[in-house]
């Protein structure tokens, strides 16, 4: 049956030939237009449009791909070039819209969120980094285009300090996320890109005294401990539990009734407050002194440590100032640790027991996986004697309930 625009749309299922090489192609309501050739001894088809193309342009068509076979140029290969270009082209084109500063933010939010950052300041205090130091040098470039150069424009100016490595670090984790997501495939700030242009944390650090917390002698910690416990204030009676216990700050002050437990003479804290972040609690045990503190102090809320504020506990803040107003030594709460540290490498006590006092992991991945025991008994007797040395029990004969 002769094809024109009348049959086109009557003819039958089937191949129906217009001309050399061209067809239409009928499959139940599918209709469409194909141009066939041989290339390299291989049959091929191309589409040509549907129904609704108008004759004369599928012969129009056919006879530019007829031009391409006899240069031996296969269309569908052309055709699958031009579409990668076609792609490549708006695949730049998005790039080159995706700039720094429009990309950071919600990358920064992501990469908390995977990472679970802890600290309600996190957040802030990166974004904060980013605004001060990167947005000036290249927040108005695209993601794809900022270079090793770049980034070493916005690091020189801080890298001396601590601050650096951070930001170098922010800026590492952003661009990793970018590689992951097709907006660039390399990292313009790994350090293997930056080591030819900036020092080495190494080599900043050389000549330099180590900075550690504030740590003071066993002897001056007593003094310490001494006046704590004369005090009639949560505040110093939670520094002085703290003593005791050798926690954290962040650990200790925050401490609620339903976290101790008389009958086991054990403080438990909770994963939240854990800075290792494991996911189950860690068992504290008390001494004599640190049960004689509890049982004097009020359960008025279910803070163990009240503020004067009702519903507060004890702040860190709150501690940090009355501890320095305790002795004329620089002196943190973190450094009390070290102190404790101290103290137990002069009396040849158990490294391990010591350090588990401190919640410190101790040995590597293969270690920790068979020294599973938490110790609790052999801390309850390390604890006891550092408790007797740094605030014996008569101290807290006269201790008075706070009202």
């Amino acid at each position: 049956m002769t094809i024109n625009a009348k049959t086109v749309k009557t003819l039958p299922n089937g191949t129906h030939r217009l001309e050399r090489g061209v067809y239409l192609r009928v499959q139940n309501e599918k209709r469409f237009w194909i141009y066939r050739y041989s290339i390299d001894k291989k049959r091929r088809d191309i589409g040509l449009g549907d129904v609704d193309t108008p004759i004369a342009t599928v012969r129009a068509k056919a006879a530019t791909l007829k031009q391409l076979v006899v240069r031996g140029i296969d269309p569908l290969e052309r055709k699958a070039q031009h579409q990668a270009e076609q792609d490549e082209r708006v695949k730049l084109a998005k790039k080159q819209s995706i700039l720094f500063k429009n990309f950071y933010l919600s990358t920064l939010e992501a990469i908390g969120e995977q990472r679970k950052w802890q600290s309600p300041k996190e957040l802030p205090r990166a974004v904060s980094q980013i605004v001060r130091y990167v947005l000036p040098v290249f927040g108005d470039c695209p993601v794809y285009a900022v270079t090793p150069k770049d980034v070493i424009n916005a690091l020189t100016p801080v890298w001396e300090q601590p601050l650096g490595q951070m930001i170098q670090i922010r800026l590492k984790q952003i661009f990793a996320r970018a590689i992951v997501e097709g907006i660039r495939e390399d990292n313009p700030a790994d350090w293997s890109n930056l080591e030819a242009f900036l020092p080495s944390r190494k080599s900043i650090k050389k000549g330099k005294e180590e900075r550690h917390y504030s740590a003071v002698s066993a002897e001056e910690l007593r003094n310490v401990a001494k006046k704590l416990s004369q005090g009639k204030t949560a505040v110093k009676w939670c520094l002085l539990f703290g003593l005791l216990t050798v926690c954290r700050g962040s650990e200790f002050c925050k401490a609620e009734w339903e976290e101790v437990s008389f009958e086991d003479r054990t403080l438990s804290i909770p994963p939240s407050r854990r800075k290792d972040k494991k996911p189950y609690p860690f068992q504290v045990p008390l001494s004599n002194q640190a049960m004689r503190i509890l049982e004097r102090l009020p359960k008025k809320s279910k803070f163990v440590f009240q503020a004067k504020r009702q519903g507060l506990s004890v702040s860190v803040s709150g501690m940090i100032k009355c501890i320095r107003e305790q002795s004329s030594f620089p002196i943190t709460i973190h450094g009390t640790r070290s102190t404790f540290s101290d103290w137990c490498a002069n009396n040849n006590k158990n490294f391990l027991v010591s350090e588990k006092c401190l919640m410190h992991n101790v040995g590597g991945a293969v270690f920790m996986a068979y020294q599973r025991d938490d110790l609790l008994e052999k801390r309850r007797e390390l604890l006891q004697e550092w408790a007797d040395y740094i605030c014996p029990m008569e101290w807290l004969d006269s201790l008075q309930e706070i009202a």
